[in-house]
């Protein structure tokens, strides 16, 4: 990561999918795609936040997690720093987050 934080990494995403958080579901997207003249139905299947609950991704507690147990490591380059983490820590620490709390990567309201 260089310069943002974990809420841009879409592996976060793939976890609580694969924990069934309760605040996401999947969702169809249908329509057509025309190219060279051809057109064909299609669709994409998304993994998306439920607005009704209003859930807003919030990867604090996890970064810090992830530095307590030693697994974020952060170096400067230049005016900027680089993270980076093994997926499978990120995974293992992030699932035992949401067996804590389902709702670990989230706050809700506003």
């Amino acid at each position: 990561m260089f310069g943002i934080g974990l809420s841009a990494l879409t592996f976060i995403h793939y976890i609580e999918q694969s924990n069934g958080v309760p605040y996401r579901y999947m969702k169809r997207f249908e329509g057509a795609i025309t190219n060279l003249g051809m057109r064909f139905d299609s669709y994409a299947d998304y993994y998306i936040r439920d607005l009704n609950k209003n859930p807003m991704l919030d990867t604090t507690a996890l970064e810090k997690r992830l530095t307590r147990e030693g697994v974020l490591r952060v170096s400067r380059l230049g005016d900027g720093y680089i993270k980076s983490v093994r997926a499978r820590e990120l995974y293992d620490i992030g699932v035992l987050m949401l067996k804590e709390n389902i709702y670990s990567f989230v706050k809700f309201g506003g």
